[in-house]
């Protein structure tokens, strides 16, 4: 498989696991930390987890079919387009506080307003997303 088929396989498993993401980040905050149709909410939390990092993976995974391994921070910060750096940071942003939400959250066992701040920060990486892909439709349709 050429660099090009990669990059849209790639993509297209980001697009579905966004997807999931969303998902499962409207029902955690829908719920609260409460028991979701019979479901304790560890059981949907370890997959949201988990969702975020098969998605960071692939994140990691399509900066690399751009930029390769050497310098890709550096070769974001001159991208000439601002919408992808920012999406860059916030993104860093989300990855960050999620860590430190799963870390309250497995000390005290509940939803806490870090796990919020989190949520939030997080669907604005995703609506970031989603612009960044509606621009790059077309590579995805090829």
């Amino acid at each position: 498989m050429n660099k090009r088929n990669l990059l849209r396989a790639c993509d297209i498993t980001l697009v579905v696991v966004s997807v999931l993401i969303l998902a499962s980040s409207i029902q955690m905050e829908a719920s609260a930390g409460m028991p979701w149709h019979g479901i304790p909410f560890v059981v949907y939390m370890t997959i949201h987890v988990l969702l975020a990092c098969l998605m960071m993976g692939l994140v990691v995974y399509h900066l690399y079919l751009h930029f390769g391994w050497k310098a890709w921070v550096n070769k974001i910060k001159n991208l000439p387009k601002k919408p992808t750096k920012w999406l860059s940071v916030v993104a860093a942003m989300t990855l960050l506080t999620g860590v430190a939400a799963l870390v309250v959250l497995l000390i005290n066992m509940h939803h806490t307003s870090l796990g919020g701040v989190h949520g939030k920060i997080g669907l604005l990486m995703l609506a970031i997303v989603i612009g960044h892909t509606i621009k790059r439709a077309k590579f995805l349709k090829k």
